[in-house]
């Protein structure tokens, strides 16, 4: 979906200098806004797919799945996950689960945890 998103901003450099015309310009816009709501529709679907087989799974799975999608320490503190990584089908859907307190990333040399992984009670 990055990739995708660099078209636009490119596009719109081209746009903005004048090297491309307003046909052309929305035409591709057009294109690449599709490419992204497929994309986004397909990362849905994978995230239900996922919830689904979490929640079927053995405690011993749950575990291994957490540690599939969060690549880091996963802590829960103040209402929210903290974690410095997470997997890269997923990095494109940060920035709207940071905004809205879920998860937030940080920068490993800034991040201090006391267990790999651990609930709201600190088990």
């Amino acid at each position: 979906m990055a990739e995708v998103e660099k078209k636009i901003e490119k596009l719109e450099e081209k746009y903005l200098d004048e090297q491309i015309d307003g046909v052309t310009y929305r035409r591709w816009l057009t294109k690449y806004r599709k490419q992204i709501a497929v994309m986004k529709n397909d990362l849905d679907r994978a995230a239900d797919i996922l919830k689904g087989l979490y929640q079927m799974a053995t405690m011993e799975l749950q575990y291994e799945l957490t540690k599939a999608v969060f690549k880091g320490k996963l802590v829960y503190s103040d209402g929210s996950f903290r974690t410095f990584a997470i997997a890269l089908i997923f990095e494109s859907n940060a920035p709207a689960i940071n905004k809205k307190g879920l998860l937030v990333t940080s920068n490993p040399k800034n991040f201090e945890a006391p267990a790999s992984l651990c609930t709201p009670d600190g088990s």
